[in-house]
């Protein structure tokens, strides 16, 4: 094919109504459209193909087709990587007479030209005539500069499309640093952060990994898109590809050449993976973690204005983790007492409360454990306060250890305390309460090298609802009145409350 194909004048007014077509709009696949129908019909070529190349060579190109048949379309990436893309790239055009599967498909001749976008090679776009016979050189003439505005307007489209991307994605990231920063809840908050990363840089999945200080363990992992809890394997910790991504503090953007030369001890299982980008997360020391974006056969590779979009993205949520942090430790004092790390006393009252409604409505039952540190006052004046502290922590520890996940154990006051027992009738709340009285006097308390422990008994009060109690004030009366009774006849034991309880004098037992 000559390099000095002209253009044919004639046909200026039939090529400026082609032009003014593939111009008219900024949409890509509107465009790729209209080049293939107007150039089809400039040509009179039945068959014509827009294929856009990737950076990576190996990567397969997109294929956009008129007039020709879906089999033979699914092989035009080959041709094009095989033997036209680095032809093409010498003359900006080459022409082909016997290119594999044209014959079969009755093509005479093919005539490829380069799509540019500035000086950079974009695509091809290949015109397969069937009719016998070569283009002149007016008719090759015509298709180069058809060809050199049909990469201009995909070039067009390209940029706005990208400018499209980037406003889009700068929307999504405000909109997600919105949503973050009124989430209160830490948990909520790690999974809604994984969600809005894999939805921003629109990747087939994403992945959450908060670890351990040692950046080895993993302590939490938040999934979203295409990867499933059950595909991670978190026992064996970070491995060393991703543990160095923390350490040096730089994004690792992994694209397919280097999977196949690099052993990955990843702590998921994702057949196919091609791209991989990791970010490191660090906010205020208190918090080290990998935010990891993946994508397999449909997703191409992450490029560099991702990882300075995810880089903002992570900076910006690290004021949205310090606000769940503040307002999770703000809602953890107010419901918890600062000595014990219990329930206090305000939190136990609310929970009772919710719990005997609950119990009223769905003809359900429940119990309540009046616990108290026998002659803990004694204890205190002759160990003192702070061995006294010693032990309330630690018979809160041994309450935490000895019920349920679903029961509530609290601290009622001084050396009181108490344990909702939700579905729980009074026979049983009874054994769960010599229980624990026989795991409290079984403890030696305040051991230390030179001196033994300390020996620590309670005693415990058991009532429940409605079996004992009609409502909430009366069910801690009653669990209390059972309390009175246990440390009057001697201490170190349990007592189920009973009507004839509530007849006998009340004495100090302190």
């Amino acid at each position: 094919m000559s390099s000095k194909a002209f253009f044919p004048q004639k046909r200026f007014p039939e090529f400026m109504r082609s032009i003014q077509k593939i111009h008219s709009s900024l949409t890509r696949s509107v465009v790729i459209d209209t080049v293939l129908k107007e150039g089809a019909a400039l040509s009179g070529c039945n068959g014509v193909s827009v294929v856009l190349l990737r950076e990576d060579r190996s990567a397969s190109c997109k294929v956009f087709s008129h007039g020709l048949s879906e089999t033979f379309s699914r092989g035009i990436p080959s041709l094009t990587l095989e033997k036209v893309r680095d032809m093409v790239s010498i003359n900006g055009r080459a022409f082909f007479l016997d290119l594999p599967g044209c014959r079969k498909e009755g093509i005479q001749s093919t005539y490829c030209f380069s799509l540019k976008r500035g000086e950079e090679k974009s695509g091809i776009l290949y015109f397969f005539r069937f009719q016998e016979g070569a283009l002149s050189e007016e008719e090759v003439g015509l298709l180069s500069f058809f060809a050199d505005e049909a990469g201009s307007a995909l070039a067009n489209a390209t940029a706005f499309q990208e400018k499209e991307r980037q406003i889009r994605q700068l929307n999504i990231l405000n909109e997600a640093t919105l949503s973050l920063s009124s989430e209160p809840s830490l948990d909520s908050l790690f999974q809604k952060l994984t969600d809005h990363a894999q939805f921003l840089l629109r990747s087939e999945a994403a992945l959450l990994l908060l670890v351990k200080p040692d950046l080895k363990e993993i302590d939490q992992a938040y999934c979203a898109g295409e990867l499933a809890a059950e595909s991670l394997n978190l026992s064996e910790g970070l491995g060393e590809s991703l543990s160095s991504v923390l350490v040096s503090q730089h994004v690792m953007n992994l694209r397919p050449e280097e999977f196949e030369k690099k052993t990955l001890d990843l702590p998921f299982s994702i057949q196919g993976v091609r791209h991989l980008l990791a970010v490191p997360i660090m906010h205020l020391e208190s918090l080290k973690g990998l935010l990891i974006l993946i994508n397999r056969g449909k997703g191409g590779p992450f490029a560099p204005q991702d990882e300075d979009l995810i880089l903002t993205y992570t900076f910006q949520t690290g004021l949205a983790i310090e606000n769940a942090r503040l307002q999770e430790h703000t809602r953890r004092l107010a419901v918890t007492d600062g000595l014990t790390d219990l329930f206090n006393h305000r939190e136990f009252q609310r929970r009772l409360e919710d719990e005997v409604k609950r119990c009223a409505r769905y003809s359900r039952c429940c119990s309540l454990l009046m616990i108290d540190i026998d002659h803990f006052k004694h204890f205190n004046d002759t160990y003192g306060h702070p061995v006294g502290d010693q032990v309330l922590r630690r018979v809160a520890g041994i309450l935490q250890e000895n019920t349920r996940e679903m029961d509530a154990p609290a601290r009622y006051g001084g050396e009181e305390f108490v344990v909702i027992l939700p579905e729980t009738e009074g026979e049983y709340a009874a054994v769960a309460a010599e229980r624990i009285r026989k795991a409290i006097a079984g403890t030696p308390f305040c051991q230390s090298e030179g001196r033994e422990g300390l020996a620590i008994t309670v005693s415990v009060g058991v009532a429940a609802y409605p079996e004992d109690a009609a409502t909430r004030e009366e069910l801690i009366s009653h669990s209390d009145r059972a309390l009175y009774i246990a440390k009057r006849s001697g201490r170190n034991r349990i007592c189920r409350y009973e009507k004839s309880m509530m007849d006998l004098p009340v004495e100090d037992t302190s």
